[in-house]
């Protein structure tokens, strides 16, 4: 069988990840994006214990900001900054997302 584009389909098919998603319930789809947020926080935790340590000791001991970037009150993640063991700001998941890629997209020949 040949696989085509999502938006070609002229039924669900088992193997294409944007009907498996569509399938699925707000609920499921909330209970995924979760497990897939603490699957990702515990392998960077395994990566970087020191960092995770850190970040712990920091976070722990203050109550989340706005972003600094679109005043979102909402789901905001610590930005730190690890030589000098503080929080710097800051920043809800979409406008944390733009900045790393753009950080990334700036330092890809560096790399």
């Amino acid at each position: 069988m040949t696989r085509t584009k999502h938006d070609t389909h002229d039924r669900p098919h088992a193997w294409c990840p944007a009907c498996r998603w569509e399938r699925m319930s707000p609920d499921e789809q909330a209970t995924y994006r979760e497990e897939r947020r603490r699957a990702a926080r515990q392998a960077w935790q395994r990566r970087n214990p020191a960092r995770a340590a850190l970040r712990d000791a920091l976070v722990a001991s203050v109550t989340p900001g706005v972003c600094d970037r679109c005043g979102q009150r909402a789901d905001t993640a610590a930005i730190i900054d690890y030589e000098q063991a503080r929080i710097v700001g800051w920043r809800c998941r979409p406008c944390w997302r733009a900045a790393r890629n753009t950080w990334r997209a700036e330092h890809a020949g560096a790399a």
